[in-house]
């Protein structure tokens, strides 16, 4: 009798959401014409561009030196403040950075970076609603700021705000170059319009517009060759739409520009598996959990291919990996409690049944399979009770009037057993012949017996 486990969906990657902090090139005119005769503009200039070119060979704690002389030579430069909160993040100070950014916003309350680099960190922190007040103020500041509209896109894309999140990517957008060139803002990895392309298409395709996410994947590629994330996502979109070779493709190339990919052999491990390569599919989920050992949804794919190659006891142990990482997933348990069964360790199996359902109580699949180990083991009211739950939450299923029927059957109770399996048949069982021999004996008030079709039928 066919049991149910949970299928794992391919992985769409946004990496690190894309949220970026900026930094100033150089100090703006408008506040040097507020420096004090003390503090000439070249020398002050030229201290702040050396910070610059620190930052961008790593030097942080230098460029922090560099910004606070300029500091010091002026405390009302904005754009040092912000350049040395920008350096305090990178060297894993957060504090100092979001003092350094809300000093820059105290001096010019006009500043969109400042409110940018701000909000980042308060959505790093799990600071929602202070965030997305500080990307509103970046964007109210600074309306053509590509990187704060992107950024403002990719936190409301997090939250499943959907439709503002693709209104922010469509401002973003034509703001955005073709081509990086030298910004006016500088930043160690400035977002460019195929991050933007790349972001859309993710909310596009989490909505449903498969035909516009498409697009905009073929378009990141099309502008940044080398952006492997696109590569995945547009493949494990292919996949979704079931054209799994061009999928692989996809991934194929993904890992060519970046190796250490893990999501990306994920997914071509899937696409592999559902052309049936499976010596593949365990290669490419094996590199997933070397890169990462916390992969949850690899050790779930790679159990369940062991379990569909009978290797019972390769897939509990990557079963027990998942829960590990993962001890409130019912799916892991549920499917556990499959391979318990194969292995016919029915207590085991009811166990892992019932823990998925102590964490789930609206897991149709899991009372379903208890409820069939429980008319295995005889216990046929505690069966019947788990078939009437399931039933509850998916009305219409055939097998599981099927099974409920067998179970009436068993307890004698007739009429009830006909009515289900007269209901089994009418929604597409397809034990035709079996069903019709049962119906027809119970109508013809037969006694309940163990036969041939009760063995073909459990």
């Amino acid at each position: 009798m066919p049991r149910r486990g949970v299928a794992i969906r391919p992985l769409f990657v946004a990496h690190d959401l894309g949220l970026r902090s900026l930094l100033f090139a150089s100090l703006s005119a408008a506040l040097f014409a507020s420096a004090t005769a003390q503090t000439p503009k070249q020398p002050v200039d030229d201290l702040f561009k050396h910070g610059n070119l620190l930052q961008a060979e790593g030097r942080f704690d230098e460029a922090i030196k560099m910004y606070s002389l300029v500091i010091a030579g002026n405390k009302k430069l904005a754009e040092a403040f912000i350049n040395r909160g920008h350096a305090w993040e990178a060297i894993g100070r957060p504090d100092d950075a979001l003092s350094d950014y809300s000093q820059a916003i105290k001096i010019n309350p006009h500043l969109g970076i400042a409110y940018n680099n701000r909000a980042i960190l308060k959505f790093g922190r799990q600071d929602l609603a202070g965030a997305m007040i500080d990307f509103d103020r970046a964007v109210e500041a600074s309306p053509d700021l590509a990187e704060a509209l992107y950024n403002r896109g990719c936190a409301r894309s997090s939250q499943g705000d959907l439709d503002r999140a693709i209104e922010d990517f469509d401002r973003a957008i034509p703001l955005f170059s073709d081509y990086l060139s030298e910004p006016v803002l500088l930043s160690a990895k400035n977002p460019n319009k195929a991050s933007a392309y790349n972001a859309r298409g993710l909310a596009r395709q989490t909505k449903g517009d498969f035909q516009g996410a498409m697009a905009d994947f073929n378009d990141s590629i099309r502008i940044n060759p080398g952006f492997a994330e696109a590569y995945n996502n547009r493949g494990a979109l292919l996949m979704h739409m079931g054209d799994f070779n061009k999928a692989v493709s996809d991934f194929d190339r993904c890992i060519e520009i970046n190796s250490n990919f893990p999501e990306s052999y994920f997914n071509r491990g899937s696409a592999l598996e559902s052309l049936s390569i499976t010596a593949g599919a365990l290669e490419n989920y094996s590199k997933a959990i070397d890169l990462n050992p916390g992969m949850f949804v690899a050790y779930m794919k790679r159990a369940n291919l062991h379990y569909s190659q009978q290797d019972f006891d390769g897939a509990v142990a990557d079963f027990d990996n998942a829960i590990r990482i993962n001890q409130q997933s019912p799916e892991a348990y549920n499917n556990r409690g499959l391979v318990y069964e194969a292995k016919g360790d029915l207590t085991l199996a009811v166990k892992d049944y019932s823990q998925a359902l102590g964490i789930s109580s609206k897991f149709a699949e899991a009372y379903y399979n208890r409820g069939r180990v429980l008319a295995t083991l005889g216990d046929f009211d505690a069966a019947i009770s788990d078939f009437d739950n399931a039933l509850s939450l998916h009305p219409n299923d055939a097998l599981t009037y099927f099974q409920r029927g067998s179970a009436l059957y068993r307890r004698g109770k007739n009429h009830e057993s006909e009515m289900d399996f007269e209901k089994s048949l009418a929604l597409g069982y397809k034990i035709r012949q079996f069903l019709n021999n049962r119906i027809s004996s119970l109508k013809n008030n037969l006694p309940n017996q163990k036969s041939s079709d009760d063995k073909d039928g459990n």
